[in-house]
């Protein structure tokens, strides 16, 4: 930690928590991941694999690990979705954070819940975290 000024006034710098989630998507007909806990953390990027069938991805979310997961949706009723990331891209969750952020626990999905994606083959990435 250290102090920061600007314009006068001191600021401490506190360093913040980042983490690296690793998360796979099976080939399963849902195309749901296990089970993340993100408590700890406000803001979200996504490391996509190097290859990646082409689908959306949407999210489901629970306030308890054991609890019943549900889709998520904003307050419009639209559903949570990144559209269409491709492989290898990076992408920031910034604009979704708030959808995010008051639910502990996710799911994150390969398609829609109207129309999931069963990757072709198991598919790992990182969930970023900070």
């Amino acid at each position: 930690m250290g102090l920061i000024v600007s314009q006068g006034v001191y600021f401490m710098a506190i360093p913040c928590q980042f983490n690296t989630i690793p998360v796979t998507l099976s080939t399963s007909s849902d195309g749901l991941s296990s089970v993340i806990d993100t408590l700890a953390y406000g803001s979200f990027g996504i490391e996509m694999p190097s290859t990646w069938d082409a689908a959306d991805i949407t999210f489901r979310a629970c306030a308890t690990e054991s609890g019943t997961f549900g889709n998520l949706y904003d307050d419009l009723g639209n559903e949570v979705t990144v559209i269409s990331p491709g492989s290898a891209e990076r992408v920031s969750l910034k604009n979704i954070a708030v959808q995010l952020k008051p639910w502990r626990y996710i799911q994150i999905r390969s398609g829609t819940a109207a129309t999931p994606v069963a990757q072709s083959t198991d598919r790992a990435f990182n969930l970023v975290c900070r």
